[in-house]
């Protein structure tokens, strides 16, 4: 099917560098959704997994841990 969507990636990767340039270092990613082990399932939104793929890139690059906050797993 045809559709228009967001470029999550890259909204993810502005956003962070945008936080980085304001001096920030401890930037985390928060989804209350999913817990941290299904995060990269394939069965995840593609939206959930590119902006947390967009972000994860922009703070290695920046040599910085990624901070993940989910919901506990149930």
């Amino acid at each position: 099917h045809d559709t228009v969507r967001p470029d999550d990636l890259h909204g993810a990767r502005l956003g962070t560098q945008w936080l980085l340039r304001q001096g920030h270092r401890r930037i985390a990613f928060f989804n209350p959704v999913h817990a941290e082990e299904t995060i990269r399932d394939p069965d995840v939104h593609f939206h959930v997994r590119d902006r947390f793929g967009g972000y994860e890139q922009v703070m290695h690059d920046a040599g910085l841990s990624p901070r993940l906050l989910c919901r506990p797993e149930t």
